[in-house]
């Protein structure tokens, strides 16, 4: 379960950076790349 550790540290990470304006965007990318990576997905690159 180390990766949902990770994943769950780079979250409260992301939480306190929300006082930046581009975090909410850059948040959301994230929580997506977490997402996939928990699934054991990729996700194409923009």
């Amino acid at each position: 379960m180390a990766r949902s550790r990770g994943a769950v540290a780079l979250a409260e990470t992301l939480s306190g950076l929300g006082m930046t304006p581009i975090c909410d965007e850059y948040r959301a990318a994230l929580e997506q790349v977490i997402a996939a990576k928990a699934t054991g997905e990729c996700l194409p690159t923009r």
